[in-house]
């Protein structure tokens, strides 16, 4: 009888904070074996949350800052839930399935993000259901991993947000400079594949993270609840927002800016000397103490230090910069220009 997914997981010697798996062994050699080898990722701190019925589609289209009717099937898009104020409560990552759609996003914002989604639902014939004890997500990365799913009947899609389905596993593509995809599957089937897969390197979510990082694709974690609009987090810049699509929460803040056609705020990838982890929401200054802006999210470097995202002034983003003391240096990701110092 296979065993559990979780138990697979508790018993493979891991280390854990809170429902994170941060890592298997030393979180800067996984850095490094993230950026150069063939990797895969468990990602139990990912939620899997289905939205079925009816109106589920037109329910989230009306809701999120992406045209959720022009999904393809088992395609999948970046798409924010905002507060009236345009500011971001969450970031999904929609998939279109068969007869439902999948939000995947931090399990940390599960709870609070379904209460309020669940306040306008009102009428329509929507349900969401947590599928966080049935499913489960892993993240592969690397030069040869097309290859090696499709040793198992699994295709990797060759655009960006294209989506492939084997039976039961979703896979989809996501951005990085070198194939990097997400398995979503019943977790049975996750723990079959992950088994299937055992040549490949493992890594925790730490060196995951560090691939969003150098692709330049955020998270919302609980720290950064409203902190930032979404063409801040350069969502505009990743496919995340529908200019041409109706109404949603902060959508009138959102449209602004853009017809206005000047962002002075962007994300920017960040790297510090120091080794410990800046929380999401950290401040970012500039030498003399000014504020120029604050951090998205972070994970251990290849080379001891930390690399991160950070929502950045683009007028200050050249300049020299702290973070909790320590010195910074911005780099774009790699859909922006440089940061040039003033």
């Amino acid at each position: 009888m296979p065993v559990p997914w979780q138990q697979l997981l508790q018993g493979a010697s891991a280390r854990w904070q809170d429902n994170e798996l941060t890592a298997f062994t030393e979180p800067v050699a996984e850095a490094r074996q993230a950026l150069a080898s063939d990797i895969i990722a468990p990602l139990p701190s990912l939620a899997i949350v289905e939205v079925s019925g009816a109106d589920a589609t037109e329910f989230l289209h009306s809701q999120l800052s992406n045209d959720i009717r022009a999904l393809p099937e088992h395609g999948s898009c970046l798409a924010a839930y905002c507060n009236p104020k345009g500011r971001m409560l969450a970031l999904f990552r929609v998939v279109r399935r068969a007869d439902s759609l999948l939000l995947l996003f931090p399990a940390g914002l599960v709870e609070s993000t379904l209460k309020r989604l669940r306040l306008y639902v009102l009428r329509s014939k929507v349900t969401f259901t947590d599928l966080g004890d049935q499913w489960a997500a892993m993240g592969i990365s690397g030069p040869n991993v097309a290859a090696r799913l499709a040793t198992l009947g699994l295709s990797l899609p060759e655009q960006v947000d294209e989506g492939t389905s084997h039976e039961d596993a979703l896979v989809l593509r996501l951005p990085g400079a070198t194939p990097r995809g997400l398995i979503v599957a019943p977790q049975q089937r996750i723990g079959r594949l992950w088994s299937a897969l055992d040549g490949l390197e493992r890594v925790g979510e730490q060196a995951w993270r560090l691939l969003k990082i150098r692709a330049g694709v955020p998270e919302v974690l609980p720290g950064a609840v409203e902190k930032f609009i979404p063409q801040a987090a350069n969502l505009d810049l990743l496919n995340g927002i529908s200019f041409s699509k109706g109404c949603y929460p902060g959508q009138e803040i959102v449209a602004r800016l853009h017809y206005r056609g000047n962002v002075n705020r962007r994300m920017y990838r960040l790297t510090l000397e120091s080794a410990a982890l800046p929380a999401p929401g950290t401040d970012v200054r500039t030498v003399d103490g000014s504020l120029a802006g604050e951090l998205v999210m972070a994970a251990p470097g290849p080379d001891g230090g930390t690399e991160a995202l950070a929502v950045l002034q683009v007028r200050q983003a050249g300049e020299r910069l702290l973070v909790d003391g320590h010195a910074a240096t911005a780099e774009a990701p790699p859909y922006l220009p440089e940061p040039q110092a003033e």
